[in-house]
């Protein structure tokens, strides 16, 4: 199973402008938690799971069991419930009914049913999504750039715990800026608390409580699932390895494994 990956949906708010110093596409309402949370609602995580084999996941995923937050709290935390009439009328009380945006997205054949799945969800919450298909390359400009209303996004090559951390930080992966234009001051204070500890207990008990932070304050990435993927190992191996895998990086060669 690889767990190192991650499938979000992404929205940006206008403050990428701010900080940019130069126009990007933004779409003021989502500095509105309000909207972010209907965003939220209205996807059925449960069903695409379910359809793709997956996990649930909160911003450091369950590749990292210690520092993830469990299973179970997520299933439980209101963030991700499903809850597309609740969605509509937080909508309607932000102001924002009926909001139209694009949601842009890598043409990888793979991804197409979480896109047309995520889109008619959004429609059924009262949002009116544009779901729009862009070559790989250029989808991946417009997310280096913060340039964009919303993408749905694979997250890949998620080695280490504190990547999930880093990555909702108010200047993102590099320290310039944050791609989907979130800044919580008091999450970062958090991370940085998390990212000090030399014990692994202390870091896993400090993550846990910064993600726990970012949830509560409705970051504007939102963690939809970790897919899974699988291999196939003859009876009688008793041990795996092959680097040309992404999914089979060197630490995880240990776990791949079958009874004699």
């Amino acid at each position: 199973q690889d767990l190192l990956s991650r499938l979000s949906l992404a929205t940006a708010g206008e403050r990428n402008a701010e900080v940019l110093g130069r126009e990007v596409r933004a779409v003021p309402a989502f500095q509105d938690q309000r909207v972010r949370r209907a965003l939220s609602l209205a996807i059925d995580r449960a069903s695409l799971r379910q359809a793709d084999n997956g996990f649930p996941t909160g911003p450091v995923g369950p590749a990292h069991p210690a520092d993830a937050l469990p299973p179970d709290d997520l299933n439980a935390h209101a963030l991700f419930q499903y809850r597309p009439e609740e969605a509509a009328q937080l909508l309607r009380a932000a102001g924002h009914e009926g909001l139209a945006f694009t949601v842009v997205h890598p043409d990888l054949p793979a991804m197409l049913p979480m896109v047309k799945a995520v889109g008619e969800s959004l429609t059924r919450a009262g949002f009116a999504p544009r779901m729009q298909s862009m070559a790989f390359g250029a989808w991946q400009m417009t997310l280096a750039a913060g340039d964009f209303e919303a993408t749905l996004v694979e997250l890949t090559n998620l080695e280490t715990p504190d990547l999930g951390l880093r990555l909702h930080q108010s200047g993102g992966l590099d320290g310039r800026f944050s791609p989907w234009g979130y800044s919580n001051p008091l999450y970062d204070a958090a991370v940085l608390e998390a990212l000090r500890q030399f014990d692994p207990a202390a870091r896993a008990q400090k993550s846990r409580e910064a993600q726990r932070l970012l949830l509560d304050d409705v970051p504007a990435m939102l963690p939809i699932y970790a897919p899974s993927e699988a291999i196939s190992i003859a009876r009688g191996v008793t041990g795996y390895a092959a680097d040309a895998y992404e999914f089979n990086t060197g630490y995880l060669a240990r776990d791949w494994a079958a009874p004699a």
